[in-house]
């Protein structure tokens, strides 16, 4: 019997046509799962995949089946940050298992290592099965989801050093609204991976300039930046300059290694990674290495 892979919706809707519930069946199956639908999955509360009472009930079932081995977001979106009050945390860490999302999904599993000490896997969501997924993609989540994990050459140092740290971060906006709220991770000792998607380099500026007013660069042993997809200025504010010039100002300085151009990202054949692992940054050498989630 295949292990179960259990699809949910802890944010924003997506509609499942059965032409969109044939394609993710297929999918899964080829990693060698069967698929499994959350409860209330095509419920839609204005802009959310239901209420959050609804949402909550996915994820803590989900966990809760014996018959469940991965759980996987099928979009990001926005929603998770309403429902962080509302989980069973001790019973989430009673019931530990792999939980694949991107984006605002970061938002959980960030919540994650706080509140029961797991780690997951980010990077991916379902939807992107939808779209066109590269080789990369479809290879990484399968060695992730084997437990392994993940190294990545080539990388540039944007600054020097080594560090070690267990990985926190993901979306840089998501990641950003949990300064001040008892989910975020402490810093201190961390590898903090970043990326965004879709932000002007103003905006991408004033979130980079809380975390930094926050202590966040200061308290973390290394950062690793993926890709600022389409972060560009809008028509209007072409004088703005680019994303790249925010992202040297704010990080070319720091006397932490910097690596960026990991391919972490919500372009198309992006990398899966494990999240809240043990991660090697090395900047000299332009190299990353993430432990993988233990299999137990």
């Amino acid at each position: 019997m295949k292990p179960r892979l259990t699809l949910i919706s802890p944010g924003s809707p997506l509609s499942l046509t059965k032409t969109n519930v044939k394609k993710l069946d297929s999918a899964v199956n080829k990693l060698g799962y069967s698929s499994d639908y959350g409860k209330f999955q095509m419920h839609q509360d204005r802009f959310l995949a239901g209420s959050d009472k609804e949402r909550v009930a996915q994820i803590m079932n989900a966990f809760c089946d014996k018959k469940t081995d991965v759980i996987m977001a099928i979009r990001g979106g926005w929603g998770c940050a309403r429902i962080l009050d509302k989980l069973n945390w001790e019973t989430i860490k009673k019931h530990p298992k792999p939980l694949v999302g991107f984006s605002d999904v970061t938002t959980l599993q960030n919540a994650m290592i706080v509140k029961a000490g797991l780690a997951s896997i980010t990077g991916f969501v379902a939807k992107f099965w939808l779209n066109k997924t590269g080789s990369l993609t479809q290879e990484s989540l399968a060695h992730v989801l084997a437990g392994e994990g993940v190294i990545l050459e080539g990388l540039t140092g944007m600054t020097h050093g080594k560090a070690t740290g267990k990985i926190i971060g993901g979306c840089l906006s998501s990641f950003e609204g949990l300064i001040g709220t008892s989910y975020m991770p402490k810093p201190q000792g961390k590898i903090l991976l970043l990326e965004e998607v879709g932000e002007e380099p103003y905006v991408v500026d004033r979130m980079l300039t809380h975390l930094r007013n926050a202590g966040i660069f200061d308290a973390v042993n290394g950062i690793v930046l993926g890709e600022f997809y389409q972060c560009v200025p809008a028509v209007h504010n072409k004088a703005d300059g680019t994303i790249n010039q925010v992202l040297q100002e704010q990080f070319g300085k720091l006397k932490i290694p910097v690596v960026c151009g990991v391919p972490y990202t919500h372009a198309p054949n992006g990398v899966v990674l494990p999240f809240g692992t043990k991660t090697l940054v090395d900047a000299d050498k332009g190299i990353i290495r993430i432990d993988g989630l233990i299999k137990k």
